[in-house]
């Protein structure tokens, strides 16, 4: 399947916080079409969040991973934090993520290198987002910096999601639109719109990157 335009994905995104499993599994379907990864199957499985309110301004996070890709008795489970449901754009660039790992397991090469550094597949996978369409929801939802309030107390929590650096990401994205041809992705964050300039303007000036990957011939 054809996948959307990128800078589609960013439409995912829903547009108000997630309050029943249901939903997620809803955005996980939509997900997985605009992928073109609808014949992966899996068990979609919601994680209780850990950690809390230690005192009025500091919010201890979660010890467990935003989200997590396994094969589990040769069945695949896909899980996410339940406290990703207050964050839409995480919560999609994280079921992103996931389904990412799943669709590189179905390669039978792994990354260079992931022999020696286990860590590789990881940014591998973070890669792999934007090659599926996700580079403007990952690359948005990198860092969040937001204002939580409850019953007792409000204050500020700061978080960063995934492996590669957000100037990583943007750099990622300004090869992605590059080899498409594009120069543009109207929905990312006003602060990321001028390292992606800077990304394409080093792309221009350096021809010999995206040479080398437009010569790569696919083994699949």
């Amino acid at each position: 399947m054809a996948r959307q335009p990128l800078v589609a994905g960013q439409g995912l995104v829903p547009s108000k916080p997630l309050e029943t499993h249901d939903e997620v599994v809803a955005l996980t379907k939509e997900l997985q079409a605009y992928m073109g990864l609808e014949d992966l199957q899996f068990e979609l499985v919601q994680e209780i969040a850990l950690g809390g309110q230690v005192s009025t301004f500091v919010v201890v996070p979660t010890a467990k991973p935003l989200g997590t890709f396994r094969i589990e008795d040769g069945e695949a489970i896909i899980t996410y934090s339940e406290r990703l449901l207050s964050s839409p754009s995480l919560l999609t660039a994280v079921l992103g993520h996931e389904l990412c790992h799943y669709a590189m397991q179905t390669i039978w090469e792994a990354p260079p290198g992931a022999d020696e550094e286990p860590m590789i597949e990881e940014l591998a996978t973070d890669l792999a987002c934007c090659y599926f369409g996700l580079g403007v929801i990952v690359a948005n939802s990198a860092f969040e910096f937001a204002q939580h309030t409850s019953f007792e107390s409000q204050g500020w929590q700061a978080s960063f999601s995934g492996y590669l650096s957000e100037e990583g990401r943007i750099f990622s994205l300004a090869i992605h639109l590059a080899l498409r041809g594009e120069n543009q992705a109207p929905t990312l964050k006003p602060h990321l719109q001028k390292q992606l300039s800077k990304a394409l303007e080093r792309l221009q000036a350096e021809p010999s990157i995206l040479q080398s990957l437009q010569s790569v011939v696919s083994r699949v």
